[in-house]
């Protein structure tokens, strides 16, 4: 197996595909989601994880009133922190 060769800074951000130009596509999917009443639930189990969010409610304890709060609100996304890792 061949060793990795570096490659310069300019050519490997070359390589990246561009940034996408629609600066309102998060709003509109947020949109789409409240007019359909659907939810973006995301489960991880790395306690970090939930610093790659925002604007989302973050549920970390494991009781039903919690969960069916974060899931009875209007907001499109629900970030349901595990912590399955600990176990």
């Amino acid at each position: 197996m061949s060793q990795p060769q570096p490659v310069a800074k300019a050519e490997l951000l070359g390589r990246l595909p561009s940034v996408w130009p629609d600066s309102g596509l998060r709003t509109r999917i947020a949109d789409l989601l409240r007019s359909t009443h659907g939810c973006i639930v995301a489960l991880d189990d790395d306690p970090t994880g939930t610093q790659t969010v925002h604007d989302v409610w973050v549920v970390c304890l494991p009781e039903p009133e919690c969960l069916r709060a974060a899931l009875d609100s209007d907001d499109p996304a629900v970030f349901i922190l595990t912590n399955s890792r600990s176990l």
